[in-house]
């Protein structure tokens, strides 16, 4: 059992922290402190690490807060001091997201398809970690996992990107494209892969695949009997026609030199709807809300999948206030929930009849309630096109202000950001040219402290920022996402609504 207390920089408490150097100063008595203990380790999509809590007892006036999270002690044979602090702890157990695991290892040299060996400790501190600096802080014993690091596939990136021109097809009877075995839906490869996109299918339709730009279009035909939606199925010269067992839309796929064809739902480019089906519901939401128009006398309609139930693209502010309710009853209040909200993408509990429910921050949202669980959630609005690029990010301690004046502040307050550990964002920040803004870590008792500005380049595009640099102005009125990635001091300013490729 390690028990350190070492003088920390706020740079190595980053996820992407550059060093691997051990930087033992203090040791704490073994009577004042009983270090955590680690459990087991389950190493899936993510990394979660189940742990007993630490227990400080240093004879202070108050019982101080211990807090916990992941240390890195080891990387293959090179010893690190490396606190993981974008694992995510819920009291007994610490996850750490592959998508930050992977980009902490890459950041150390590491590659896409390198299988890392990692020594993992519980850390404690009595210091909360997400404040920039730890003081001192004690591990469990060490456990060591294998971690194969992988490229993150980017929320709505198109999934067919850059697939050029196929010599295949499909043919067949389908209704949707008009179609009766004498034309051809084209299709693309990425050279391995055919897919022709987003056929609309009936389960009365059939098709093959063809070389159709051949003299003979039917000299080269293939043909199978379809098994399962994204599953493989084994297609032949010549072989059956293909019929699937339930009506949509989809991508048909083929690959001939494996003699497999696979359907799968229709990739659009970005993630499918996720309320998709959804139905109509009983509940309903209402308030003090100025973009509805309503003060607790109509309601915004929801809609559910039979466990929560969701009412889409509400547009609040800090001031709004709003409850859920049984709209459609003789008497609408006699079932309504409230409770007091506590952070964007986190449940909350409500209760019969409980408090008026406040958001923190200016939005779009999407408001979700699981009557039965007790519980409710805001979310940033789901398009129902591309997913939200920014999904699973918690708050930040950086923030944007300026003379911005979409949000009515005059370098006296600060847009709020979250965070994956890396990058930091403010979104949905309505910019005129004439605008002008900085990033910086605005909890801080000199929200000043730390500052960056930089000369903005183009949209989408990575610029250097500076402490204390240059003011930011961007070069057209727009709504844009605005991006730091305060270890690599750069920055982005992206479009809302595009890919910030992050």
């Amino acid at each position: 059992m390690k028990k350190v207390v070492s003088i920390i920089s706020a740079g190595l408490l980053a996820i992407l922290a550059v060093s691997c150097a051990k930087d033992e100063k203090v040791t704490f008595k073994t009577s004042e402190v009983t270090a955590p203990v680690i459990g087991e380790v389950n190493v899936g999509t993510d990394v979660t690490v189940n742990y007993t809590p630490a227990v400080f007892n240093m004879s202070f006036n108050q019982k101080m807060p211990v807090y916990h999270t992941l240390g890195l002690v080891k990387l293959g044979e090179t010893v690190c001091d490396v606190t993981l602090s974008a694992a995510k702890d819920n009291g007994s157990a610490l996850t750490i997201s592959g998508k930050n695991l992977n980009a902490a290892l890459q950041n150390r040299g590491l590659a896409n398809g390198d299988v890392a060996e990692l020594s993992l400790v519980v850390r404690a501190t009595i210091q909360d970690p997400s404040k920039g600096v730890t003081n001192g802080y004690v591990d469990s014993e060490a456990k060591s996992i294998s971690w194969t690091i992988k490229e993150e596939e980017k929320p709505g990136a198109d999934p067919y990107a850059g697939w050029t021109e196929s010599d295949w097809g499909v043919t067949g009877s389908i209704a949707s494209a008009g179609i009766s075995w004498d034309k051809d839906i084209t299709m693309v490869t990425d050279g391995t892969w055919h897919v022709a996109r987003g056929v609309v299918l009936t389960t009365t339709d059939e098709f093959k695949f063809r070389k159709y730009k051949e003299a003979d279009p039917w000299a080269v035909n293939f043909g199978g009997d379809f098994v399962a939606f994204d599953a493989e199925f084994a297609v032949t010269q010549g072989g059956p026609n293909i019929k699937v067992t339930e009506d949509g839309t989809y991508d048909l796929l083929l690959n001939p030199d494996g003699s497999v064809a696979k359907v799968i739902p229709a990739k659009t480019g970005g993630a499918a709807d996720p309320y998709a089906g959804w139905e109509d519901s009983d509940w309903g939401v209402t308030g003090s809300i100025a973009s509805a128009g309503i003060n607790w006398d109509k309601d915004i309609t929801m809609v559910t999948d039979g466990t929560w139930h969701v009412a889409r693209g509400v547009v609040l502010t800090t001031t709004d206030e709003f409850k859920f309710r049984k709209y459609k009853e003789a008497d609408p209040w006699a079932v309504n929930f409230g409770g007091d909200f506590a952070a964007f993408d986190a449940e909350f509990a409500v209760t019969q009849g409980g408090p008026n429910i406040k958001v923190t921050a200016d939005g779009t949202y999407d408001l979700l309630l699981n009557p039965d669980g007790s519980v409710a959630k805001v979310i940033p609005a789901q398009t129902g096109g591309a997913a939200d690029p920014y999904a699973g990010f918690d708050d930040s301690d950086w923030g944007v202000t300026g003379s911005i004046a979409s949000a009515g502040i005059n370098w006296d307050k600060d847009i709020t950001m979250v965070t994956d550990g890396t990058w930091h964002v403010a979104k949905g920040v309505e910019l005129t040219a004439t605008d002008e803004f900085k990033f910086r870590m605005y909890k801080e008792s000199d929200p000043w402290a730390t500052n960056f500005g930089g000369d903005f380049a183009a949209f989408g595009e990575e610029f250097a920022v500076t402490q204390g640099g240059p003011n930011i102005k961007v070069t057209e009125d727009g709504t844009y996402d605005l991006l730091l990635n305060p270890d690599a001091a750069v920055a982005k300013v992206v479009k809302s609504g595009e890919d910030p490729g992050i």
